[in-house]
Formats: C-alpha cells, structure tokens, sequence
C-alpha cells in the first residue's frame, strides 16, 4: 500500500513538474479551450463555436490571446494549480452568464450590466430569479470549497518567484497588446466599434467583446478638439449668439442654453411617450393575425407625421434609447454595452429636451408605473434637468398583466393629466414610460380567449404561444394609446404626442423577418390638435425629438440645434460631416471643457421632486387587532413608521393602510407616526409626522 501511495505520488509530482516547466504552452492551450467553452455556451451550440473557430481562426486566437494574458497573473503565486482555477472559472463561469443572458435577451452581458445586478433583482417576479439565484450561489459555494481545498492541500511551487520581471512582463502587454489590436483592427481580425453589440460578440467572440466593454467606457476626446474648433461648429449651427448672451448663473435649474421661442405664449404640452418592446405586429413576416392588435396607434401613423426609428439596442436596453431621444446624443461614442446612466450621468449634469424647454418655461415631468430607481433613473432624471418624477411608487397600482409581472400601462393616463393640471397657465413636457410590452413571454397558454389569435407560420407551439401573448399585451398598449388622446383631445390645451417604441421584443427576430429588414428599427407615431402638417421621416432615436420640436418651432441647446440645422439630410445619418461635428459637440458637454457653455454650467442638476403629492394623515385609530391610518395619496409603496421604525404595513387604498397588532406592538400615547413612500427599505417622500393619539376630525 505505501509503494502505491509512493508511485502516486510521484506521478502527481511528474505531472507538476512538467505542468510548472511547460506552464506557457499549458496556458496557451487551457486559453483555447476556454475560450471554445465561452463560445458555446454563448452562441447555445459547440457546433456554432467550432464553425466559429474554423471560419475565422485568427479571430479565435485573439480571444484565447486576452484570456492567456491573464493566466500571466499565476506567476505571482506559490499556489500556481489554485490560481489557475481560479482564473478559468471566472472566464467560464462570464461565458455562462452571457449564455444566459442570451437566453432572455437579445444584448449580449457586458461589464456595466454588473452595475444593474439590484435592477436584475428587482425584476424578480419577472423572470423567476429565486431558482436562478439558488443555482448561482450553489455554485460558488461548491467553487469556494474546491479552492479552500487546493489552498491547503493543492500542490506548492517549490521554484523561485521573480516578481519584478514578472512585473515587468505584465508591464510590456501595455505595450504589445495595443500593438497587436491596433493590427488586428487594420487587418479586419476585429474592430473598435460595434454598430450592433450582439453582432459584434458574435462576430468577434464573446471575450473579445466583454473586455472591450471593460476598458472601453465613455468617449474618447474627438480629433482636432479645441475651443475654437467647438465655438466654430455653434456659429455654423446658429447658436453662437445665444452661448454668448443667453447663458444664466446655476441656480434653480432653470438655467440653460437656449434660443428665444418667439411662440412661447402658445407653445403647446409636449408630451413623449415610450412604448415598451412595441412594434407593429404585422410587419412581422412570419405572423398570421386575426385582427389589427394596434389600430389607435396605426391610425396616428396614417393622420399624423410618422416613420421608422432607429434605435442602439434590440430585446432590452431601454434606457440607452430613452438616453439617445431625451439628450439627442449618440450612443455609437459610448464605450461597448455602455449605459451612460451608470457611468457619466451618475456624476455629470447633461443637456437634455427636459432641460431646453425648462429654460424656455415649460414644466418638466416624467412618470413611469415602475420603480423610480429602475436604470438609476432617479438620478439619471435628476441630471438631465427634470423636475418632478411621478414613480409606481406614487401609483395606486392594482392591475396587473396576466403574468402579474408588470403594472398595465392604462393607470399612466391619470397620472399624466395629473402632472398637466400641476402647472395651470404654462406648458409642460411631460416623459411618460410604459411597461406593459416588457418581456419575459411565457411558452404556455395564459390568456383564456385572446382578442387577437396569433399563427406563427413555422414554429413551435410553444413560441405561437409566446408570440400570442406579446401581440395580445401590445394590443393593450394601442388601447392606452388611444385612450389617452381622447382625453388630451377634451381638455382643448394645445398638445403635441410622440409615441415611439424603445426596441424589438426579445424574441428572436432577425433581419430577414422584418418587412422592414432592420431588427435595429422601431416606429413612431405623433398626434397634435393644432395643424401641424404631416411630414412622415425615417429617422434615428436621437434625430426624435429635434425634428419634431421643428414642427412647433422650437429650437435651443447644442444637440437639438446641430440636428435641426442638418434637417436636410436628416435621414443621412452616415454623414462623415454630421457625425463628426456630432461626435464634437456630444464630447464637449460631456466629458470636455464646455466651450459651447463658454466653460459654464448651463443646465445643471435639479433637486428633482419624487410624486406629485404629498401624502395625509387624517386619522390614526385602533379598531380591534388593527391599527388604522386614513389620509390621502397612499399606495401599495406606502409605509408605516412608528418612532422611525418600518412596521408591516397592509395598503387597502389610497386612503386607507392597516397595520396588524398581532404583528406588531400597539402605538402608546407620544408615539410619532409617518407615512412613508417607499421603494424597498428607501424612502423617497414623507408624509408629516404626527404624535398619537391623532385625528383632524373635530
């Protein structure tokens, strides 16, 4: 038995010393067979990740030449066996993520979506995250003992460490692996943008594309950028004069870069409308539909100026088109995956169409039936100038989809009439996001007897189910939509309606499917009841809201007046001179000096108000095992503090919120009392406190 154990064990020894003294070519190998993991797991198919391999070799090595790069790590540690673990689970277990997130979506994962991991979270409900959440930590827990495992058992390198010329190793990759991207993008290997980032992963692999999105966030500073080239482009744009004489100290938020409305006594509500994953279901090639799911919407398209819309995302990534349509920038400068919301605008104001018609009298507001730190919009909001945000949790939210996973858009009615009755004698633009389009679908049949039968010529039965509840919930959204013209269309204030879809559902779609041959195009329509002439144009989502504001007039800012000024080649978004001077601007405002500004501050952050209302007590009683709380303004996001304390809380109604003593101890005389709006343990607006025993009847 101890000669077996001998032998073993020097076996296990032979295999160390070689693996120690061919540990280069060791590596080379372990980096391509990572890399034909993550591949397969991302494309669902080791057959499309060998096809990969085989049709563009180079590019395949290039992927296993960033992943060898971090096996160089290991030379810095005793415990080589344990490190080099360490280091292939991480690179296997992002490809399994990517995996998937390309199961529910269309983007692929990059690394700013591991800032929206408590976005992810909050969407539990929707996408059954329990399970998945249950998996992932088994996972680790099993991965962490395999590790404490190797750290004390695992084999020790018994050799020397030179950790100053491996420093000096790792110090020469800043040099050569710039060298070798930079002839890798000449000879076509790869590239250093990506028009479509899922096409770009899968063009280029998923390691190519996920460490590009590490390093490459923000904008890089524009060739030739300079005061002078800046206050050049604004006087060709035609706001050099107002960069001059209509720039205001930071103050209150009404500050800002704009030029003079001479029809500002009758400018109209603008009021701009995103419609969740909402397309027009018979552009789908491959879809048998019994009826028109979107008539309202169709019917705008056919009276009122209309087209197609360019997005940056497909199956997800709203607020990167919501980003585009509200600042009028690209998102084509943005580092790969990027969301600006995480990274730029969380610490840096921005110009945006809330912050132009602000400083043009108009009232700012946005309501959206989700959570107000969804995308970290709160903030995000904040910094483009707005001022009141009117959140789900400021919404007596009592209809559901028939999943139960989002809140149905038709409660967005009341509330944006709301916000429009808020600011008597002024215009407003009002932002509203709806949610009822949002993903997941489900394989199985859910609606008893649907408005609109669905026949999905070709596939499963599971996807005609699928594709049957998409078109049916977006048949929904076209009820909201005509529902809340007829009520604009009562009030007789002038008023101009953008609708517009942020991108295509997560369904699989490609090009080939689309009458519009471009997974990348959405559609907008537009109402008005003032005349406005229809003049349709397919245009991008940053294009929007300039060429629409045109059609009032109103002009202003540095991107609204760039856009407007290039109205004749609008359509022409390829333009070298357009995207240039775009590019210029966009970085300036930014991330530059703010020479359109004149190095000021022209639009800067507002304290941006959370509801519309503040929330009552009226009464604090006991009534057998409950404690009662009247008032006004609750909802199912309404909290009750005792002494600062949270207590369960039950929301009966928007008057009324019931605390169970069984749960929890009765208030005693001197007990202060709140009400609190709340979005998990975060407290967003408060009512007055009041000490019990309370009550405002007499």
């Amino acid at each position: 038995m101890k000669g077996f154990l001998k032998n073993h064990q020097e076996k296990i020894n032979q295999i160390i010393y070689i693996c120690n003294r061919y540990s280069l070519l060791l590596h080379a190998g372990l980096s391509c067979l990572i890399c034909l993991f993550t591949e397969s797991v991302s494309r669902h198919s080791l057959v499309e990740a060998v096809s990969f391999l085989r049709e563009t070799p180079l590019t395949f090595l290039y992927n296993a030449m960033i992943i060898f790069v971090t096996f160089l790590l290991v030379y810095f540690f005793k415990r080589r066996t344990m490190v080099r673990v360490l280091i292939s689970f991480i690179w296997c277990f992002l490809g399994v993520i990517n995996g998937v997130v390309l199961s529910e979506r269309v983007t692929p994962f990059g690394f700013t979506d591991l800032k929206l991991v408590k976005d992810l979270f909050s969407m539990e409900t929707t996408f059954s995250l329990p399970l998945l959440t249950a998996g992932v930590l088994a996972v680790l827990f099993v991965f962490l003992c395999i590790l404490v495992y190797l750290y004390k058992k695992g084999p020790i390198f018994q050799g020397k460490i030179h950790r100053i010329l491996m420093l000096l190793v790792l110090a020469s990759c800043f040099l050569w692996i710039p060298m070798i991207t930079e002839a890798a993008v000449e000879s076509q290997v790869v590239t250093d943008y990506f028009d479509n980032i899922a096409l770009g992963y899968e063009r280029y692999g998923f390691v190519y594309g996920f460490s590009t999105s590490v390093v490459d966030i923000g904008m890089e500073e524009p060739e030739g950028y300079s005061e002078e080239a800046v206050l050049e482009l604004t006087e060709k744009i035609g706001i050099a004069d107002a960069v001059k004489k209509d720039i205001h100290a930071e103050g209150d938020g009404s500050a800002g870069l704009s030029v003079v409305n001479p029809y500002s006594s009758k400018s109209p509500n603008v009021i701009l409308v995103l419609l969740e994953s909402f397309m027009d279901p018979r552009e789908i090639r491959f879809l048998q539909l019994s009826a028109d799911p979107i008539p309202n919407f169709r019917r705008l398209r056919n009276g009122y100026t209309s087209g197609y819309l360019s997005v940056p995302v497909v199956g997800a990534g709203t607020a990167n088109t919501e980003f585009e349509v509200l600042t009028g920038m690209s998102m084509r400068f943005f580092g790969t995956g990027e969301y600006p919301y995480k990274t730029i605008l969380s610490e840096t104001n921005c110009e945006s169409v809330a912050g132009v018609l602000s400083s043009q009298g108009y009232g700012a507001y946005v309501v959206h039936n989700n959570y107000a730190n969804f995308y970290d919009r709160d903030n995000a909001f904040s910094m483009m100038g707005f001022h009141t945000f009117v959140s789900s949790e400021f919404m007596n939210i009592r209809q559901f989809t028939p999943l139960g996973n989002w809140s149905v858009d038709d409660i967005l009615r009341q509330q944006v009439l709301a916000c429009l009755d808020d600011t008597p004698g002024r215009p407003d633009f009002i932002y509203t996001i709806t949610v009822q389009g949002h993903g997941g679908y489900p394989t199985e049949p859910v609606i008893a007897d649907p408005e609109i039968k669905v026949v999905a010529e070709g596939l499963s039965e599971e996807e005609n189910n699928a594709w049957e509840y998409y078109v049916n919930q977006i048949h929904e959204v076209d009820k909201f939509v005509g529902n809340l013209v007829s009520d604009l269309s009562k009030r007789g204030e002038k008023t101009l309606v953008i609708f517009f879809g942020d991108h295509l559902p997560t369904m699989g779609l490609e090009n080939r499917n689309m009458i519009s041959g471009d997974i990348f195009k959405t559609c907008y329509a537009t109402w008005n009841n003032f005349g406005l002439p229809k003049a349709d144009a397919d245009i991008t989502a940053y294009q929007l809201m300039s060429y629409m504001l045109k059609q009032i007039p109103i002009s202003g800012g540095t991107m609204i007046s760039l856009h407007q000024s290039f109205d004749a080649r609008i359509s022409s978004e390829d333009d070298e001179t357009y995207i240039k001077d775009m590019e210029l601007l966009q970085y300036d405002v930014l991330y530059g000096e703010r020479y359109a500004y004149d190095g000021r501050d022209a639009y800067p952050a507002t304290q941006l108000e959370l509801g519309l209302y503040d929330t009552v007590i009226s009464d604090v009683f006991i009534k057998g095992e409950e404690l009662v709380i009247t008032g006004a303004h609750f909802t199912p996001d309404s909290k009750v503090y005792i002494n600062d304390e949270a207590v369960e809380t039950i929301s009966v109604s928007d008057t009324i919120l019931k605390v169970s003593l069984e749960e929890e101890k009765p208030p005693v005389s001197g007990d202060r009392i709140k009400v609190c709006q709340c979005s998990g343990d975060v407290i967003l607006r408060s009512s007055e406190e009041v000490t019990y025993p309370f009550s405002t009847k007499k």
